[in-house]
């Protein structure tokens, strides 16, 4: 009997513990910095893993001002592991990828 119920509370410590991992391997977004739009330039997203060039998704939110007009926000829809930047075409952009991957 007192095996069994030192066994249960191992299994309970194996658990409490995964459990912390888990909680612990969560990765938390930062805010790394910010980058102002550039007249006649496109915001790319690079994906570093799968070596996928895009052009970033940017969503535009609107909500009332206070003398009753609307006030419009843009936000890029960050995703993971990718790396965001100005080009001019998609050219240009693999061109800055390529640049880069040789500093």
């Amino acid at each position: 009997m007192n095996l069994d119920l030192n066994e249960s509370d191992k299994m309970q410590k194996q658990n409490a513990n995964s459990i912390e991992r888990v909680k612990k391997d969560e990765k938390e977004y930062k805010l790394v910095g910010k980058l102002r739009n550039k007249t006649g330039l496109t915001l790319f997203s690079y994906n570093s893993i799968t070596n996928e060039l895009k052009p970033a998704k940017i969503v535009t939110n609107v909500a009332m001002g206070l003398h009753g007009l609307p006030v419009y926000k843009k936000q890029t829809q960050v995703e993971k592991d990718c790396i965001y930047f100005f080009a001019l075409n998609r050219n240009n952009a693999e061109n800055k990828i390529i640049n880069k991957m040789m500093l």
